[in-house]
């Protein structure tokens, strides 16, 4: 499965730091965006609310997010980790 269309054309079993600090950046802009729209939800008092679908969507767009994060995080370990292994093997 390729996950290159989340980190911005990298990819993301091969980042280097400035690109996972980017894409990072980028996946926490996203989840931020969402949970500030659901503070407009709570903060203000109006009468329309979201539907229990919609505000389901909401928090599962979060949680995408971050498992995204976690992934990308994890992937650019390992490769880090891959490299110092073929290092010291040489």
């Amino acid at each position: 499965m390729s996950f290159d269309h989340r980190v911005e054309g990298n990819n993301p079993y091969e980042l280097d730091s400035d690109q996972l600090v980017s894409a990072i950046h980028s996946m926490t802009l996203r989840a931020e965006a969402v949970i500030k729209m659901l503070e407009t939800e709570y903060s203000m008092d109006k009468g329309g609310r979201l539907d229990d679908e919609s505000m389901f969507l909401v928090l599962h767009s979060v949680r995408m997010e971050v498992l995204d994060i976690r992934s990308t995080v994890s992937s650019y370990h390992d490769f880090q980790r891959s490299l110092k292994q073929k290092e010291s093997n040489k």
